[in-house]
Protein backbone atom coordinates (compact mmCIF):
# COMPACT_ATOMS: atom_id res chain seq x y z
CA UNK A 1 0.00 0.00 0.00
CA UNK A 2 3.17 2.36 0.76
CA UNK A 3 4.39 2.21 -2.60
CA UNK A 4 1.16 2.47 -4.49
CA UNK A 5 0.54 5.88 -2.53
CA UNK A 6 4.24 6.79 -2.98
CA UNK A 7 3.59 6.37 -6.91
CA UNK A 8 0.52 8.31 -7.21
CA UNK A 9 2.22 11.35 -5.15
CA UNK A 10 5.21 10.85 -7.43
CA UNK A 11 3.81 10.33 -10.84
CA UNK A 12 0.00 11.39 -10.34
CA UNK A 13 -3.04 8.99 -10.90
CA UNK A 14 -3.10 8.19 -14.90
CA UNK A 15 -6.95 8.51 -14.70
CA UNK A 16 -7.18 12.29 -13.37
CA UNK A 17 -7.65 14.86 -16.76
CA UNK A 18 -4.88 17.76 -16.81
CA UNK A 19 -5.85 20.79 -17.56
CA UNK A 20 -3.32 22.88 -20.06
CA UNK A 21 -5.24 25.89 -19.52
CA UNK A 22 -8.48 27.31 -17.46
CA UNK A 23 -11.21 25.01 -18.43
CA UNK A 24 -14.37 25.93 -20.16
CA UNK A 25 -17.66 26.88 -17.83
CA UNK A 26 -20.41 24.84 -19.62
CA UNK A 27 -23.93 26.28 -20.46
CA UNK A 28 -26.09 22.74 -19.43
CA UNK A 29 -29.72 22.60 -20.61
CA UNK A 30 -31.90 19.69 -19.40
CA UNK A 31 -35.75 18.95 -18.18
CA UNK A 32 -34.55 18.74 -14.42
CA UNK A 33 -37.04 16.03 -13.83
CA UNK A 34 -37.58 12.65 -15.41
CA UNK A 35 -40.67 10.39 -15.02
CA UNK A 36 -40.49 6.83 -13.52
CA UNK A 37 -41.49 5.45 -16.92
CA UNK A 38 -39.09 7.21 -18.67
CA UNK A 39 -36.13 5.50 -20.26
CA UNK A 40 -34.27 8.21 -21.59
CA UNK A 41 -33.38 11.62 -20.61
CA UNK A 42 -32.13 14.56 -22.94
CA UNK A 43 -29.50 17.17 -22.16
CA UNK A 44 -28.14 19.64 -24.22
CA UNK A 45 -24.07 21.05 -23.59
CA UNK A 46 -22.95 24.28 -25.02
CA UNK A 47 -19.50 26.07 -24.63
CA UNK A 48 -19.83 30.05 -25.41
CA UNK A 49 -22.78 29.59 -26.83
CA UNK A 50 -21.99 26.84 -29.47
CA UNK A 51 -22.35 22.70 -28.85
CA UNK A 52 -19.71 20.56 -27.49
CA UNK A 53 -19.47 17.33 -28.83
CA UNK A 54 -17.73 14.33 -27.16
CA UNK A 55 -18.94 15.79 -23.58
CA UNK A 56 -19.58 12.84 -20.98
CA UNK A 57 -22.78 13.22 -20.00
CA UNK A 58 -23.85 10.60 -16.42
CA UNK A 59 -26.69 10.15 -14.46
CA UNK A 60 -26.11 8.23 -11.40
CA UNK A 61 -29.37 7.39 -8.65
CA UNK A 62 -29.26 6.06 -5.05
CA UNK A 63 -30.80 2.56 -5.84
CA UNK A 64 -27.92 1.46 -8.14
CA UNK A 65 -29.05 3.12 -11.19
CA UNK A 66 -26.45 4.50 -13.85
CA UNK A 67 -26.49 5.76 -17.28
CA UNK A 68 -24.04 7.84 -19.32
CA UNK A 69 -23.44 8.96 -22.84
CA UNK A 70 -21.35 11.22 -25.33
CA UNK A 71 -22.83 14.16 -26.68
CA UNK A 72 -23.02 14.40 -30.70
CA UNK A 73 -21.60 16.61 -32.68
CA UNK A 74 -25.49 18.87 -31.84
CA UNK A 75 -24.49 19.02 -28.61
CA UNK A 76 -27.26 16.77 -27.35
CA UNK A 77 -26.84 13.22 -25.26
CA UNK A 78 -29.68 11.18 -25.08
CA UNK A 79 -29.18 9.35 -22.08
CA UNK A 80 -30.35 5.52 -21.45
CA UNK A 81 -31.64 5.95 -17.92
CA UNK A 82 -34.03 4.16 -15.87
CA UNK A 83 -35.60 5.25 -11.98
CA UNK A 84 -36.02 2.64 -10.08
CA UNK A 85 -37.87 5.13 -7.81
CA UNK A 86 -38.52 8.55 -6.96
CA UNK A 87 -36.03 11.02 -5.53
CA UNK A 88 -33.08 12.74 -6.83
CA UNK A 89 -30.43 11.73 -9.35
CA UNK A 90 -26.75 12.86 -9.63
CA UNK A 91 -26.16 14.56 -13.36
CA UNK A 92 -22.47 15.22 -14.33
CA UNK A 93 -21.04 15.90 -17.38
CA UNK A 94 -17.01 16.41 -18.10
CA UNK A 95 -14.75 15.91 -20.59
CA UNK A 96 -11.33 17.24 -21.77
CA UNK A 97 -10.50 21.14 -20.93
CA UNK A 98 -14.28 21.33 -19.21
CA UNK A 99 -15.09 22.49 -16.07
CA UNK A 100 -17.20 19.97 -14.42
CA UNK A 101 -20.91 20.68 -14.11
CA UNK A 102 -22.77 19.20 -11.17
CA UNK A 103 -26.71 19.31 -10.97
CA UNK A 104 -29.57 17.64 -9.75
CA UNK A 105 -32.46 15.43 -11.71
CA UNK A 106 -35.63 14.72 -8.99
CA UNK A 107 -37.44 11.51 -10.74
CA UNK A 108 -41.29 12.06 -10.06
CA UNK A 109 -44.17 10.28 -11.01
CA UNK A 110 -47.51 8.18 -9.42
CA UNK A 111 -48.03 4.56 -8.78
CA UNK A 112 -45.42 1.71 -8.13
CA UNK A 113 -42.28 1.19 -9.59
CA UNK A 114 -41.54 -2.35 -9.15
CA UNK A 115 -38.00 -3.15 -9.08
CA UNK A 116 -35.27 -6.23 -8.36
CA UNK A 117 -32.83 -5.09 -4.67
CA UNK A 118 -30.92 -7.97 -4.26
CA UNK A 119 -30.15 -11.18 -5.47
CA UNK A 120 -28.80 -14.27 -3.88
CA UNK A 121 -27.39 -17.97 -4.49
CA UNK A 122 -27.34 -21.02 -1.89
CA UNK A 123 -25.13 -23.50 -2.89
CA UNK A 124 -24.61 -25.05 0.44
CA UNK A 125 -26.61 -26.87 3.21
CA UNK A 126 -29.69 -28.82 1.00
CA UNK A 127 -28.45 -28.02 -2.40
CA UNK A 128 -25.47 -29.56 -4.39
CA UNK A 129 -22.43 -27.06 -4.14
CA UNK A 130 -19.58 -26.12 -3.10
CA UNK A 131 -20.67 -23.03 -0.98
CA UNK A 132 -18.94 -20.63 -2.17
CA UNK A 133 -22.12 -18.20 -2.77
CA UNK A 134 -21.86 -18.60 -6.70
CA UNK A 135 -23.68 -21.09 -9.50
CA UNK A 136 -20.91 -23.17 -10.77
CA UNK A 137 -21.08 -26.34 -13.04
CA UNK A 138 -23.13 -29.05 -12.42
CA UNK A 139 -24.20 -27.93 -8.70
CA UNK A 140 -28.26 -27.60 -7.55
CA UNK A 141 -28.65 -23.65 -6.45
CA UNK A 142 -31.23 -21.86 -5.01
CA UNK A 143 -32.53 -18.61 -6.21
CA UNK A 144 -32.99 -15.10 -3.87
CA UNK A 145 -34.51 -12.03 -5.76
CA UNK A 146 -35.26 -9.05 -3.67
CA UNK A 147 -37.92 -6.77 -5.24
CA UNK A 148 -38.78 -3.39 -3.86
CA UNK A 149 -41.34 -0.90 -4.49
CA UNK A 150 -39.75 2.24 -5.54
CA UNK A 151 -42.94 4.47 -6.11
CA UNK A 152 -45.45 5.64 -4.16
CA UNK A 153 -48.55 3.70 -5.18
CA UNK A 154 -49.28 -0.04 -3.67
CA UNK A 155 -48.69 -3.04 -5.85
CA UNK A 156 -50.77 -6.42 -6.15
CA UNK A 157 -50.95 -9.66 -7.90
CA UNK A 158 -46.90 -9.19 -8.82
CA UNK A 159 -46.01 -11.84 -11.36
CA UNK A 160 -42.25 -12.84 -12.35
CA UNK A 161 -41.12 -14.66 -15.03
CA UNK A 162 -37.24 -16.33 -15.31
CA UNK A 163 -35.98 -16.82 -18.35
CA UNK A 164 -32.80 -19.66 -18.41
CA UNK A 165 -30.39 -18.91 -21.09
CA UNK A 166 -28.73 -21.59 -23.48
CA UNK A 167 -26.86 -24.61 -21.73
CA UNK A 168 -28.65 -23.93 -18.08
CA UNK A 169 -31.34 -25.87 -17.20
CA UNK A 170 -33.98 -25.28 -14.24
Amino acid sequence: VRWKMLTYILLGDPAIRLWVKDPATLQVTDGGTIALNDSLYTVQVNKSGSPVSGAVVTLVGDRGEYGVALTGADGYAHVPYRPKGLGWIDLTVSGDGLKVYQDSVQATGSGGRLYVSSTSINDGVGWIGNSDGQAGWGERVGLGVGLKNGGSGTLTSVVGNLTVVPGCSL
